[in-house]
């Protein structure tokens, strides 16, 4: 606004002073030692920063303004005072001593600060030390200059009296309010905001603002209403507020003012601002909106819930956020209506209030609402999850027990949401629902709320099942419930059960049985094995297969070898694979041998292929010697190398040693996998400079990615590249090239078979070190 531009001008204008000063000072060199025994204020007289003189004795005043008393400080000012008015006081004095008089001037100081103000150069200066002082003559110095001084003087004068809030200057400065400089009008206007008094708003509601001062007025007038509030005028602020928000005016002014009219008047201003949310203007509405929110007495939510029926979409939903941020419970029945609109968006707005302000009478309407579709009904269900209030989970209970089988299994679900444990019982009843909907809703509420007393009821349930859908939600609740009780207790009623089942609840008991675990578990599942019925050996096979640790190895191999089902052989394998591949305390070589055993006891490509996929977990020789020997086998080809390739990588990860001609302690800080550590040459690069790579093992070398870019300009300018096989007898170059500053990739023309690399850095440069962040070796 104009205002802030204006005011910022005249504050900058001595902060440019200050920055000229600094700037001569720079441009005068290093600054020359003062005398050890000149008096500061002698000294000061004559001080130019600009000439590179020292700043010790002005440092030593500073300390005395700092530390003095009162009387101390009167002492310094009238030394200052001396200074200044001496004829041989430079431009540099006269700057410092408005600089000091700020700190410590009293009125004896107005009469020579005020013979500055019309100075161009220490106008500002002078200025700022009187707008500081307290002293009245201080505001009646810079009145009387406002005509004496002209352009940015005359403006930084009327900013200063702004600042000093000067009741006594309103009718000066309404002069140069409705003037025709516009810059000065704009000080002015700002001025009288900031003074602040009755006074100051009548002057500017006298005013016919130009349309580029229309702001800065709103601003200046407001600011007027805010001070007369704080100052206990509340009334008179009220009427101003009341003007300002009058339709027409812009609305940011309105925004305002409606503020002001909230904090004034409370309560009492919802019949000038309610009606404001039906406005069109999206903003005004939405500020409105959110100062009600914050609008403090009892008889507001009651205006607000009295409203609501009668207010289009759009300002429903911003009053429905009001009651929400307003936390009032009285208007949860004008909320709870609002469920039922047409509207999406004032639904939604709805049911976020009743998470917050609902109680158990609106839990009904709520569960309605949750049963429909969209994002009103998502609504519905968090708030449902949110409330509060005392009754509620007495209220949800009751509706499992309504008429409409919708309304029940939505209540059951709803109490399983929020975690209610008193909703067990309930949910046990409600298994037996003649609705199928109801029944679903019950299972998954106990899996997630039932203990172990519920357990044998839910394992019957399974049992007796008959449809599908309620089978799958049962084998998820008994293994969540029995998980609860833990370990071979949890397994006991289930493994129990298992004796007796028919064959279709056997294959559901199995599956639960291998999510539970445990000794009694594994004994029971073990023990369908040899079940006639030919789907639950194999549900007994699977159980096993997907088993939660490596218990049933064994067992599993006598499946693979030798039952006469080949799709149980198949299972039992890829069980035995999985299990093979477990982390645990067996050696990774013991685990490389089940594999190697799985491997010849695969009968098809598919199971091999997941052994192979499996081995370069484990970085082994062992490991790499299973791969390389599935080359040949054209099924496996691809999975074999591509297995064999991450083996020997991760083989000569673990192995790689590296060292260099320069700094070699630091060497492995290139290959440590993080890249804000590096090895460097530790001086510029020159000819000769090498780092080595020594794998342990014979390798295929495809190319080297050298990372230097953290280091910036730290690439190898050329390099040479060799190869050995034992460290000593090196052929090459076999590859040379020069570094690229984003990255250096060396790529061999062909593959290299080696264990050993040297990279040799030729070129040369008298300032950036041969860095190295990381370095990653692409393989065969």
């Amino acid at each position: 606004m104009p205002t802030r531009r204006t005011l910022a001008a005249a504050l900058l204008a001595a902060l440019a002073l200050a920055a000229a000063s600094a700037a001569e000072a720079a441009r005068a060199g290093a600054p020359a030692d003062a005398p050890p025994d000149v008096d500061p204020y002698t000294y000061l007289v004559t001080y130019e920063l600009a000439k590179g003189m020292s700043r010790a004795p002005l440092t030593a005043i500073e300390d005395a303004v700092r530390d003095a008393d009162d009387p101390g400080r009167r002492a310094v000012e009238a030394k200052l005072l001396a200074a200044m008015a001496d004829p041989k006081a430079t431009y540099g004095c006269k700057q410092f001593v408005c600089r000091m008089l700020r700190r410590c001037g009293s009125e004896a100081c107005v009469p020579a600060l005020a013979a500055l103000l019309t100075d161009k150069d220490l106008s500002h200066m002078a200025r700022f030390a009187l707008q500081a002082l307290p002293a009245e003559k201080a505001g009646e110095a810079l009145r009387a200059a406002l005509g004496k001084t002209e352009g940015d003087l005359r403006i930084g004068v009327i900013s200063s009296l702004g600042f000093r809030r000067d009741a006594a200057a309103v009718p000066a400065l309404s002069k140069f309010a409705g003037g025709a400089d516009e810059a000065a009008a704009s000080a002015a206007i700002t001025a009288l905001g900031q003074i602040g008094t009755a006074e100051a708003a009548r002057a500017l509601e006298s005013l016919t603002a130009p349309k580029p001062l229309a702001a800065a007025w709103a601003d200046a007038l407001l600011a007027c209403a805010d001070r007369m509030a704080g100052a206990g005028d509340k009334a008179a602020a009220g009427a101003i507020y009341r003007r300002m928000a009058d339709e027409g005016r812009p609305t940011f002014v309105r925004v305002a003012a409606i503020r002001g009219l909230v904090l004034v008047d409370g309560e009492k201003a919802i019949p000038a601002v309610l009606p404001l949310i039906r406005s069109s203007d999206a903003a005004l509405s939405q500020a409105v909106g959110g100062f009600i929110a914050e609008m403090p007495g009892e008889g507001v939510g009651r205006a607000l819930a009295d409203q609501l029926p009668d207010l289009p979409p759009g300002a429903r939903t911003i009053v429905l956020g009001a009651l929400e941020a307003r936390g009032d419970r009285a208007c949860a029945p004008a909320a709870a209506a609002a469920l039922a609109s047409d509207d999406a968006g004032v639904r939604v707005a709805a049911a976020r209030a009743l998470a917050v302000i609902g109680g158990p009478a609106q839990v009904e309407p709520l569960i309605k609402a949750a049963l429909a579709d969209g994002e009103a009904a998502q609504a519905a269900d968090d708030a449902l999850a949110r409330l509060s209030a005392d009754g509620v989970g007495e209220a949800i209970m009751r509706l499992a027990e309504a008429d409409h089988p919708a309304i029940r299994a939505k209540a059951i679900e709803v109490a399983a949401a929020r975690r209610d444990e008193k909703a067990v019982p309930a949910a046990l009843a409600a298994t037996g629902d003649a609705d199928p909907a109801v029944r679903l809703a019950a299972i998954k509420a106990l899996g997630a709320l039932g203990g172990p007393a519920e357990l044998p009821a839910l394992v019957r349930l399974l049992v007796s099942a008959a449809a599908d859908e309620e089978r799958r939600a049962l084998v998820d609740a008994v293994a969540r419930t029995a998980g609860r009780a833990g370990g071979d207790a949890g397994a006991a009623p289930i493994a129990e059960a298992l004796e007796k089942a028919s064959p279709q609840a056997k294959v559901a008991l199995l599956a639960v049985l291998q999510q539970t675990g445990g000794a009694k578990a594994l004994e029971a599942v073990k023990g369908q094995l040899a079940s006639d019925n030919a789907d639950v050996a194999k549900a007994a096979v699977r159980a096993l297969a997907d088993w939660p640790d490596p218990a049933p190895m064994d067992t599993l191999k006598d499946i693979a070898k030798s039952d006469t089902s080949a799709s149980n052989r198949v299972l039992a394998l890829r069980g035995f694979v999985r299990m093979a591949s477990m982390p645990g305390k067996r050696p990774a070589a013991e685990s490389v041998r089940m594999l190697g055993e799985a491997l010849a006891m695969a009968e098809r490509p598919e199971e091999k292929r997941m052994v192979l996929g499996a081995l370069p977990a484990l970085a082994r020789p062992e490991a790499l010697a299973l791969a390389e020997a599935c080359r040949g086998d054209a099924a496996l080809a691809a999975e074999a190398d591509k297995a064999a390739s991450r083996i020997r990588a991760a083989l000569v990860s673990s192995k790689l040693k590296v060292t260099a001609g320069s700094n070699p302690r630091a060497a492995g800080k290139a290959v440590d996998g993080n890249p804000g550590t590096r090895w460097d040459t530790g001086h510029p690069m020159k000819p000769g400079d090498w780092f080595a790579m020594d794998f342990q093992m014979l390798v295929t070398v495809k190319a080297i990615t050298l990372d230097h870019e953290p280091s910036g300009n730290d690439w190898p300018r050329d390099y040479e590249v060799y190869v050995s096989d034992d460290g000593k007898d090196w052929k090459g170059p076999v590859v040379t090239g020069k570094g690229t500053t984003d990255g250096t990739t060396i790529r061999f023309p062909q593959p290299v078979r080696t264990q050993h690399v040297k990279i040799v850095q030729t070129g040369k440069t008298d300032k950036w070190h041969w860095s190295i962040h990381e370095m990653k070796v692409e393989m065969e």
